[in-house]
């Protein structure tokens, strides 16, 4: 029976409180492999699994698993109490060592404190402490970053972490201590109890549980007995109230039993059963009705060999397969589907090697016989160990053996000695690298090599063997997958190599770079071998003097040659630079490494000469060009005279070439010592068109003595200043004194104004107004006047009449008509004839 998520609100609030916010942590009760039954191992299971249970928990917010054949403890998630143990309050995402902790053999986390038991039954605790679940009193600060011993010196078989309350039994006696206002203890109190106390209740515990608010025990002889909270039936005693002393459940043959935030799930009479709360499913009954006693599950409950109850899921494992049931917000089920489910659902990833299951509050990790971890479900405290805080519902790695080293080659570096080297793995598993295994797969080597190593050499081998080597990186869960190398076989004769040399260049002349050929294996007899350079960033002859093939004679017993080749200094600031040695043509001798490299330091100050460019911009104005300036710029060294080529590049409907500005061809600009800039021009054509602003490309390239910026190119911006507006026409007015006789011209202005690209064309003629023509001006007649292209100004002319009539001042227009290529602004210009008798 399923529920989605719509049915989300239908559930008790009591179970959201419970599960997620009370900060349940242990579900999981630990118990030593020295015990014959652990709190989640079923009779069926065996030891081996039994022994398997106890070595992980998942808690609230974090969770630890036993780690090695040294039986290490390293935790992840939520720290703010110290819970991870490793002596800091910092969270992690990965796994962390508990500080301090070796042949660990149960785990127990709890909501924000975390338990343990060692090979001689002594418990250590460490975390939170505001009830006194460490049971040492209360610690300092109320919580402790490092393990800690309980009170009492006790030789425990068993250990659970609650809710702020801890219990364990030892052979003879169960003791709980922490929090107990809720009859938690099992001593009949409701007090907090800071040192380990008997709990009221007959005989030791073959497994036992702490929960949220509640626990439970099942005894050597077989009963159940639980004890605490009760508010959901989880005692499985009916809904009564808690008891405050422990009471036994109507259950026999419990060989394994698990409390819950408010739930209880047990292995008894030979089935998985249930009882509490089930407002999610988490009793796998079928139904989500909640039962106060114990209540077999739905799905084959007699093949459960482990059970684990979580905030409100809970998971077992059978003998194929892990399965959950209840809550799936969070994906703590491990299935894509987020719906809750009333009946145990196998989870797919694990069909092969089943591992056990140990349930948190709204997380689930599986633990498998190698040690490897696998998380799923709520990840906001890292809680999931993948280095993310992802929630997520399939699993998730958190522990694993490391994976394959990268690289992996081997090579001869003298007779009898293999050089093997290889890169760290990407993936170390989510713990830091023990050691590298190289080994050979007839079993005739095996070399054991430190973590941080990246390369290791086998000396003293035998002549003319066939090695099929592997390398293998090794953490505490053990070996990774190998990397596997190309077979190498040693060599039969003497072998010939050549050493690396470098040194500083120096300012000038020349010095000899000396390589030391060396032979070693059986040098009895003669060998040869030929030498010769060859470039590299070194190029001959600048940088050095090229020999060609050269034969390198070793008399009998001589083990060392050498090859002398010239080199030339400079002071040019410059990468360092190498050239080649080459070997070939062996005789009564083997060559494997071929190459030597011979570097050339740089030892000149200043920095290697970087040449670069920077952009210019200018208004193109509307004729004729301007220059536009352009700087080039050599940073660092500037002791060595130096070049570089420039030139123009157009864009894409960008500015055109020989219209907008006049294109440069490649351009050698050469730099002298100790300069620093250079200019160059490019002109810019001016116009009248309205558009945007244009671009084009100035570019570098061919250094000489000398490297390019990483963007060896800028821009050149032509800004455009024309209007885009229509053409407009305007006529201003004028005045005049009219004087006594003879005639006068008065001049009118037509100015132009926006686009100026084209041409205008308009008329004008002149009309009367208080001046009458033809007795007080010439009239004129309509008359075509135009501008060309860029024009922003045209003039006309009216003739005015004198007279020695005393008169007021008088009046005439010119009015413009039918503009063609614009439009008329201010079309009548008022022309005033002022009177001077």
């Amino acid at each position: 029976m399923n529920r989605s998520l719509s049915t989300r609100a239908c559930r008790a609030l009591a179970t959201v409180v419970g599960a997620l916010l009370l900060a349940l942590a242990s579900l999981t009760a630990t118990t030593s492999p020295a015990l014959a039954d652990a709190n989640e191992a079923g009779l069926a299971a065996g030891p081996s699994i039994r022994a398997q249970q106890s070595l992980i928990s998942a808690g609230d917010g974090h969770t630890c698993s036993v780690v090695g054949t040294a039986a290490t403890l390293w935790c992840w998630g939520d720290n703010t109490f110290g819970q991870l143990g490793n002596g800091t309050v910092t969270s992690s995402t990965t796994p962390v060592k508990v500080v301090g902790l070796s042949g660990v053999t149960a785990v127990s986390a709890g909501s924000q404190h975390t338990c343990a038991l060692l090979g001689d039954g002594s418990a250590r605790c460490w975390g939170r402490d505001n009830y006194g679940q460490l049971g040492v009193g209360l610690a300092p600060n109320g919580f402790s970053a490092v393990p800690v011993a309980p009170n009492g010196g006790f030789t425990f078989t068993a250990i659970s972490a609650g809710t702020g309350f801890t219990c364990a039994t030892t052979v003879s006696q169960v003791f709980c201590w922490g929090r107990g206002t809720e009859g938690e203890i099992g001593n009949g109190g409701l007090s907090n109890v800071a040192s380990p106390a008997p709990v009221a209740m007959p005989g030791p515990a073959r497994a036992l549980s702490a929960g949220n608010q509640h626990a439970c025990a099942a005894l050597q002889a077989g009963q159940a007995w639980c004890w605490g909270n009760n508010t959901q039936g989880q005692l499985g005693l009916g809904f009564a109230s808690g008891p405050r002393l422990p009471q036994q459940l109507g259950i026999q043959n419990v060989e394994a039993i698990s409390a819950g935030a408010l739930h209880t799930c047990a292995l008894a009479e030979g089935v998985s059963k249930c009882w509490g709360s089930n407002s999610d499913g988490q009793l796998g009954t079928g139904s989500f009705n909640s039962v106060p006693f114990p209540t077999t599950t739905a799905n084959n409950p007699s093949l459960d060999q482990t059970i684990s109850a979580g905030g409100a899921h809970t998971c077992s494992r059978v003998s194929n397969q892990v399965r959950c049931w209840g809550r799936n917000q969070e994906g703590q089920r491990g299935v894509p589907n987020l719906s809750d489910t009333s009946i145990a659902t196998a989870i797919p990833t694990y069909s092969g090697e089943i591992p056990v299951v140990s349930t948190g509050t709204a997380h689930t990790c599986v633990r498998f016989a190698n040690g490897r971890v696998d998380c799923f479900g709520f990840n906001q405290q890292g809680q999931l160990g993948n280095g993310t805080t992802t929630h997520s519902s399939t699993p998730v790695r958190a522990l694993g053996v490391p994976g394959t080293p990268g690289g992996a080659s081997a090579s001869i570096v003298a007779f009898g000695t293999i050089k093997v080297s290889w890169t760290a793995p990407a993936n170390t598993g989510n713990i830091p690298l023990d050691h590298y295994r190289i080994y050979d797969t007839e079993g005739t080597l095996s070399r054991l090599v430190p973590a941080g190593q990246t390369s290791e050499t086998l000396s003293a081998l035998p002549s003319g063997q066939t090695y099929n080597l592997r390398i293998v990186a090794v953490n505490e869960l053990g070996e990774g997958q190998p990397a596997q190398i190309t077979a190498i076989t040693t060599p039969t004769q003497p072998v010939i190599l050549v050493d690396d040399v470098s040194y500083a260049e120096g300012n000038s002349g020349t010095k000899n770079m000396t390589f030391t050929l060396t032979r070693s294996g059986p040098v009895g007899a003669t060998s040869s071998v030929k030498a010769a350079t060859q470039n590299g960033t070194a190029v001959a002859s600048g940088d050095y003097t090229a020999k060609a093939a050269t034969t390198i004679s070793f008399a009998a017993g001589q083990v060392s040659k050498t090859f002398v080749v010239s080199t030339k200094g400079d002071l040019l600031a410059e990468d360092d630079e190498s050239f080649n040695v080459v070997l070939s043509s062996p005789v009564g001798a083997q060559v494997y490494d071929t190459t030597a490299v011979g570097t050339l330091v740089n030892d000149d100050p200043g920095g290697k000469p970087v040449y670069s460019i920077s952009g210019a911009s200018t208004v193109e104005g509307d004729a004729g060009t301007k220059n536009l300036t352009f700087t080039i710029t050599r940073s660092g060294s500037t002791a060595v005279a130096g070049s570089v080529q420039y030139y123009t590049q157009a864009l894409s409907g960008q500015a055109t070439p020989t219209t907008d500005y006049t294109t440069k061809a490649v351009t050698t600009m050469s730099f002298p010592v100790g300069a620093v800039t250079k200019t160059f021009t490019v002109a810019i054509k001016g116009d009248y068109v309205a558009e945007s602003d244009e671009y084009f490309q100035v570019v570098l390239k061919n250094p000489v003595n000398g490297s390019l910026a990483t963007i060896p190119f800028d821009y050149g911006q032509i800004v455009d200043d024309d209007s885009s507006a229509t053409p407009s026409i305007s006529i201003n007015d004028v005045s005049v004194v009219e004087g006594d006789s003879l005639t006068k011209n008065v001049t009118f202005t037509v100015t132009r104004s926006g686009n100026l690209a084209g041409t205008t064309a308009f008329k004008y003629a002149t009309q009367d107004g208080t001046a009458v023509a033809p007795g007080d001006y010439t009239a004129k007649a309509l008359t075509s006047l135009s501008f060309t292209a860029g024009q922003t100004s045209k003039t006309l002319t009216v003739t005015v009449k004198g007279d020695t009539v005393v008169e007021p001042d008088e009046l005439f227009s010119v009015v413009l008509s039918a503009v063609t290529g614009g439009t008329i602004g201010d079309g009548t210009g008022t022309a005033t004839i002022t009177n001077d008798d």
